[in-house]
């Protein structure tokens, strides 16, 4: 579903291989450092210190979204009503089309949108500027 997404609106996807920790470079490691260094390449791919080899240098703002993930028809509108809330509230790390701790009132009601301190990385959008000031100079 994801792929025919992005060809329908014709955006480029990034897409990386299954990875492994010996490809990676990743010794003796476990989960959480496996995806620590699965998410950096990602983002060195895409905001990277070298402009010349990362692929939206320019882009205020990056989307990621996991290829299984089932979208709903209303996603790409709830992110374009989130993204000057996520560029106007600097507390904010991220937007997320998935909440575990989701309210069976909520769903199908596009006025609610709740704040949450947990995240899930399946569908979600971060802003360069907090990847720059939080969270690049903070990664393991």
């Amino acid at each position: 579903e994801i792929l025919s997404l992005v060809q329908q609106f014709g955006v480029r996807l990034l897409r990386f291989p299954k990875a492994n920790s010996k490809l990676l470079g990743v010794v003796n490691s476990n989960e959480a450092d496996f995806l620590s260094t699965h998410y950096r390449r990602i983002f060195d791919a895409v905001w990277g210190v070298n402009p010349n080899k990362c692929i939206f240098p320019d882009a205020d703002f990056a989307f990621f979204l996991e290829e299984d993930l089932i979208v709903s028809h209303d996603f790409l509108d709830f992110f374009e009503q989130l993204l000057p809330v996520l560029k106007g509230d600097k507390t904010l790390f991220s937007a997320s089309v998935r909440n575990s701790n989701a309210l069976s009132s909520s769903p199908g009601d596009p006025s609610v949108v709740y704040r949450s301190e947990s995240f899930l990385g399946r569908g979600w959008v971060v802003s360069q500027s907090s990847w720059r000031g939080t969270l690049e100079p903070a990664w393991p």
